[in-house]
């Protein structure tokens, strides 16, 4: 049955990652200038080669754009749509748990966060 399966994806590479922002922007036609390299890099390091994450942050960096009336999308947006709250990541929770991007909230009220 074709439903039952699963696909395992691999993460993508940063050059994978940078091809995939390229490719969705010819396909809108917008030139590949429209984010900087140093919104690429800083996708490429944040979304750990997560599709998913990656399309997230380049869309969310697209709209913080649109709010500055800009053309160009730079590190300082894709920085805007991280410092959201379900972007954030807690220094107490570092090591706790792997990051998982979600669109979830996650139940922190089981897990004793005091140490």
């Amino acid at each position: 049955m074709l439903g039952s399966q699963s696909a395992d994806f691999k993460p993508l590479s940063p050059e994978s990652t940078r091809d995939f922002i390229h490719h969705n922007l010819d396909r809108c036609g917008l030139p590949h200038n429209t984010f900087t390299t140093e919104a690429i890099n800083l996708i490429c390091k944040v979304a750990l080669g997560n599709l998913r994450a990656v399309k997230n942050l380049a869309i969310g960096a697209m709209v913080e754009a649109i709010r500055t009336q800009t053309r160009t999308v730079d590190h300082e947006h894709v920085n805007r749509v991280l410092d959201q709250p379900h972007w954030r990541q807690s220094n107490r929770l570092e090591g706790i748990e792997p990051v998982v991007f979600t669109n979830q909230r996650p139940d922190y009220k089981s897990k004793d966060l005091t140490s």
